[in-house]
């Protein structure tokens, strides 16, 4: 897409990647033992959806271990819309995956969602920001990976508060590099319209609509 203005300060999103994953692993922490097979989201329990958040730690990883050496496909966070769209067209799939990292987080989900964070900070902090990451929408860099990464940690955190009725409230800065992130989704999106009318409260936003 030509012109595009928004750009975000890569090592801002460091912090605010660390603090919205810290942020998940606390709400994680607050989960009480008999919870875990609770209703999470739509078909997932509450390990199931703690699994699939988890994924914005593992992706981190096991995208920089795959996309090291290759040339960058894709010069924006956005394009990441991409991958989104591709995802949204087999849910299914979507649904599988977040139970199988549910069952991989094991019998100490929290501890096992903290390993999954260390590594993938210890895996930022090893490369630059113009480290390629082989992602599902095609090779981008590193500091235009992680605005995903930081609006699902976002995202996924408050469905996970929201299930259990769980105090806390995203960091500053990460929550507005996830609203921003959305934002530019719908901007770029046929439907850019309905999300303008509805944030500054012209028009209720249409039913089932979403940027993902």
């Amino acid at each position: 897409v030509a012109g595009r203005t928004v750009r975000f300060d890569p090592v801002r999103l460091r912090t605010d990647y660390a603090q919205a994953g810290r942020a998940l692993i606390g709400a994680t922490a607050a989960v009480p033992p008999q919870a875990w097979d609770a209703p999470g989201l739509g078909e997932w329990t509450v390990r199931d959806l703690v699994g699939h958040a988890g994924r914005s730690f593992v992706t981190v990883s096991d995208y920089l271990a795959s996309g090291a050496g290759r040339a960058v496909e894709l010069d924006h966070a956005f394009d990441y819309g991409r991958a989104l769209a591709l995802v949204a067209a087999d849910p299914t799939a979507v649904t599988e995956r977040g139970r199988a990292a549910g069952r991989a987080l094991g019998d100490d989900p929290v501890a096992s969602l903290r390993t999954l964070f260390e590594q993938a900070t210890a895996d930022i902090a090893a490369h630059g920001d113009d480290a390629p990451c082989a992602t599902l929408a095609g090779v981008m860099r590193l500091a235009d990976f992680l605005p995903s990464r930081i609006f699902e940690l976002v995202v996924h955190t408050d469905d996970l508060r929201r299930a259990l009725d769980l105090p806390g409230e995203a960091p500053v800065g990460a929550r507005v590099v996830a609203l921003a992130f959305a934002a530019g989704l719908a901007g770029e999106g046929e439907r850019y319209a309905a999300a303008l009318r509805g944030l500054t409260g012209r028009a209720p936003l249409p039913a089932g609509y979403s940027v993902v």
